[in-house]
C-alpha cells in the first residue's frame, strides 16, 4: 500500500473518532421514513432534489441521479434530480447509504462545473464515505462501519481502501477533499440537530 493511501486511511479513521455522539436513530425512531428523511428534507429542498425509493429488484443500495440538458447557449439545465435508496434493506443500512448519497449531493459531485476544484471519482467516494461514516457515528450511537450488518459484497471498512488504493492524490486535491468533508459534515449535522429537536 502506498504511503499516501495509508495516510488517507488513517486520517479518515481518526476523523470519525473525533465526532460527537448525539443520539441513536435506531433506538429513538421506528423507521427511516419517520426520522432521518423528514429531518433532512430541508437539504433536499435546498438542492431541488426529490427522494425516491429504488425500484423493487434494483441491486444497488442507493444512487444520486439526475437528468440534464445543455441549452443552445451552452448552459446546463437540470431537469430533475433524485436521491434514491432501497426500501428492502434494514434501517441502519438505509441511514448509512442515505448519508453517503446526501454527501454527494451537498458537494455537487454530479455537477462539478459548480465547483472550483473538480475531484475524480475515487476522491469523491472518499469524501462521501468519510462523511457518511462520521454522521453514522454521531447519529447511530457511536456505531462504526465494521459493526454494520453485512449484506454488502464488500465489508464497509474496506470501501474507501478499494476506491483509493490506485488513485492519484495531489496536495491540492487532498485539501479540497478535506474542505468538503468538514463543510458537509457540519452542514448536514446542523440541519439534523435543528429538525430533530435535539438540545
Amino acid at each position: 500500500m502506498e504511503n499516501r493511501t495509508r495516510i488517507l486511511l488513517d486520517r479518515y479513521k481518526k476523523y470519525i473518532s473525533t465526532k460527537e455522539i448525539y443520539f441513536n436513530y435506531l433506538n429513538d425512531y421506528e423507521s427511516f421514513e419517520t426520522s432521518l428523511l423528514p429531518h433532512t428534507l430541508e437539504i433536499l429542498d435546498f438542492f431541488n432534489t426529490q427522494f425516491k425509493f429504488e425500484r423493487r429488484g434494483n441491486s444497488r443500495e442507493g444512487a444520486l441521479t439526475q437528468k440534464k440538458i445543455r441549452t443552445s447557449l451552452g448552459e446546463i439545465k437540470i431537469l430533475s434530480r433524485n436521491l434514491k435508496i432501497r426500501k428492502d434493506i434494514n434501517f441502519i443500512n438505509q441511514v448509512h447509504v442515505y448519508f453517503h448519497e446526501l454527501t454527494h449531493l451537498v458537494n455537487n459531485h454530479n455537477n462539478q462545473e459548480l465547483n472550483k476544484i473538480k475531484l475524480s471519482t475515487p476522491q469523491k467516494e472518499y469524501v462521501a464515505e468519510t462523511v457518511a461514516q462520521s454522521l453514522l457515528y454521531s447519529f447511530v450511537g457511536g456505531i462504526k462501519a465494521r459493526d454494520l450488518p453485512s449484506n454488502y459484497k464488500w465489508k464497509q471498512e474496506e470501501y474507501i481502501e478499494r476506491w483509493i488504493k490506485n488513485a492519484k492524490f495531489s496536495d491540492k486535491k487532498i485539501i479540497e477533499m478535506w474542505k468538503q468533508i468538514n463543510n458537509s459534515y457540519e452542514f448536514i449535522s446542523k440541519i439534523i440537530l435543528k429538525n430533530s429537536g435535539f438540545n
